[in-house]
């Protein structure tokens, strides 16, 4: 096992002896905190690609709310480019689930990116 982050690896001593299924839960939980811990928080939608031929592309992902706020990090020299734009790529729509962005109309079919969502 790896090791953990602030005696997270292990439970602290005195614990009652616990139901096994309890323990597997515990030890599950644990996983995920540790993970959080060493940044693996599932916030990243990888390959988004800007829609060639449109102003708009809509992106869809379970991770997305209303308030989520978007990263970019763009994959190609393409979509580094568009960033840079006088117009670049924003968020021009979000909710359950979905977002807008906005980018230049442009028939360049490379421009991917990785999107970091938070909230």
């Amino acid at each position: 096992m790896a090791q953990g982050f602030r005696n997270l690896d292990r439970p602290p001593a005195g614990l009652p002896n616990l139901h096994p299924l309890t323990s597997q839960w515990l030890q599950r939980a644990q996983d995920v905190v540790n993970n959080i811990m060493r940044g693996k928080i599932n916030a990243v939608l990888p390959g988004v690609t800007l829609t060639p031929g449109s102003a708009t592309t809509t992106v869809q992902s379970p991770l997305l709310s209303g308030s989520s706020w978007i990263g970019f990090c763009p994959l190609t020299p393409s979509a580094r480019a568009e960033l840079a734009s006088a117009g670049g790529v924003h968020v021009s729509a979000r909710g359950a689930g979905t977002l807008t962005l906005t980018h230049v109309n442009s028939a360049t079919a490379d421009r991917t990116f990785d999107l970091l969502i938070i909230g």
